[in-house]
């Protein structure tokens, strides 16, 4: 046990610079939990407020919890002092509506000095109900989940802390409803590359939905994700890393998503983060490599496995490299979304739809805004299916804004190398799809950009319209079929519609 804490001290240090800075100034009211057993090596405290040791038989959850018990004003703060320590079989609930105090802070020594490890039995390492929550530079381990939190307009905040091997069935980390979450500078996955390193698989994992974090309200919520880290995190339905549902809305600002994934035997989406007919998600200078998923191979909202309703994914300066979808999206699936000045290449989809963002089943209602991205390299693979980089599916009539982007050797096997603008209706004005330039994409046919109908539907579009969209982009060196479709092709006879 001493060379395991020993190494996991190590790869908290790796992932936080801040291991040598106290994580907070020490106070008039606060309350040290820890061990005063010096022969153990555990703790940096002399002698604490509540010890691990004698009646307590050396479990962290039994000292946090009579020190959570002695919490009785805002200035209270629980600090826990640097060492390893082990949960036992006793539950640690903070219940205010027990008489418990209704705002806790409870902050690591140092920040990431302090690990606390449920030992892969099952332990919920912290239960907040009706609670303002502040947790600060701790590590958590193999707990289940490791913050359990509930309450109606209470907040969780969640800084400088990490999480490795946590299980649940909704969040394997962090599991809130009804609640705001603020999560900042944090790391959510495995803690090594190497697997044989550590005795158990150390990315945080669901059963269900949301590996990481997963969040639900039926009344209006915020989950806001600030400068954190998602390795590796796995769930076996939908949000490998995160999951965001009902009446909650998604910020996410400069985070890093890398390698997170659903379950590969089934048909679930959303590889990083997954919208549930949720409140919508804003991402901003954000980064997604390698995560993968059956739709959405790095965000999935409101298509193939949430249901009916939706809302708006807006994206901002942001990257997505590598993230593979086995059906639709390689990169992003969604029914309305807002994406600009963005970088998608090598995203990869095998069959449906949309090497890099698919958008189907839009309705005249839904907002269809890519602005000034870069597509580069992105793949559909399947011989059936259509758009190499975006793939666009208007139910209805609509208007979409697809302005002053770069598609640049972009596959598609069959149609749209580029771009695929599939209308059901004709009623789609196109005059806002303008000054994109296509550059070196191939497909079958259309390797720049492909107009897809179904004449026998009333759909599809006229010859004026596919006319002036070669006078508002500018193609070339596109690859597709014969010279005349190479960069545009436009069928009114394909009513097949993928996915």
């Amino acid at each position: 046990m001493i060379r395991l804490a020993a190494l996991l001290l190590g790869v908290a240090l790796t992932f936080s610079p801040l291991l040598a800075t106290p994580a907070r100034a020490i106070g008039a009211n606060d309350i040290y939990v820890g061990s005063n057993d010096d022969s153990t090596g555990a703790s940096s405290c002399d002698d604490p407020d509540f010890s691990t040791n004698g009646d307590d038989e050396g479990h962290i959850n039994l000292a946090l919890d009579a020190a959570l018990a002695a919490v009785d004003d805002d200035g209270d703060v629980i600090i826990v002092c640097n060492g390893l320590y082990e949960y036992n079989d006793s539950t640690l609930v903070h219940d205010a509506d027990e008489g418990r105090y209704d705002s806790i802070t409870i902050h690591a020594e140092m920040s990431g000095g302090v690990i606390l490890d449920g030992a892969f039995v099952g332990h919920v390492g912290l239960h907040f109900i009706n609670t303002d929550i502040e947790v600060v530079g701790i590590v958590f381990q193999s707990l289940a989940p490791a913050i359990l939190a509930e309450g109606v307009g209470h907040e969780l905040l969640v800084e400088e802390a990490s999480f490795y091997g946590n299980q649940a069935n909704w969040g394997g980390a962090i599991s809130a409803a009804r609640m705001n979450v603020t999560v900042v500078d944090s790391v959510f996955g495995a803690v090594a590359n190497d697997p044989n390193t550590l005795p158990h698989e150390w990315f945080n994992y669901a059963t269900s939905d949301g590996g990481a974090i997963w969040a639900t309200s039926d009344i209006p919520a915020l989950v806001s994700v600030q400068g954190s880290t998602f390795v590796g995190n796995r769930s076996d339905e939908d949000g490998g890393a995160v999951w965001i549902g009902d009446a909650v809305r998604l910020e996410v600002n400069d985070s890093t998503f890398t390698s997170n994934f659903t379950n590969p035997d089934v048909d679930r989406c959303g590889g990083a983060i997954a919208l549930a007919n949720s409140a919508g998600a804003t991402i901003t200078d954000s980064d997604f490599m390698e995560n993968s998923a059956y739709t959405g191979g790095a965000v999935e909202a409101h298509a193939f496995c949430s249901g009916d309703e939706y809302s708006t994914l807006e994206v901002r300066r942001s990257t997505f490299v590598g993230n593979q979808a086995e059906c639709a999206g390689g990169a992003i699936e969604a029914r309305s979304v807002d994406i600009s000045d963005s970088k998608f290449a090598r995203n990869y989809a095998t069959v449906c739809a949309g090497g890099a963002i698919a958008v189907p089943e839009i309705e005249s209602d839904a907002e269809v805004r890519i602005e000034r991205n870069d597509f580069t390299g992105n793949t559909l693979g399947d011989a059936c299916c259509h758009g190499g980089a975006l793939y666009l599916f208007f139910e209805s009539s609509g208007a979409p804004r697809i302005r002053a982007n770069r598609f640049s050797g972009n596959h598609a096997e069959l149609r749209g190398g580029g771009t695929v603008i599939w209308g059901e209706g004709r009623v789609l004005v196109l005059s806002g799809v303008q000054r994109n330039t296509f550059t070196r994409n191939t497909a079958s046919q259309g390797g720049g950009l492909a107009l897809l109908g179904c004449v026998e539907e009333g759909g599809g579009f006229s010859a004026a319209q596919a006319g002036r969209l070669t006078r508002l982009n500018r193609f070339s060196l596109n690859r597709g079929g014969n010279r005349q479709t190479a960069n545009l092709v436009n069928s009114e006879e394909q009513c097949d519609v993928p996915g």
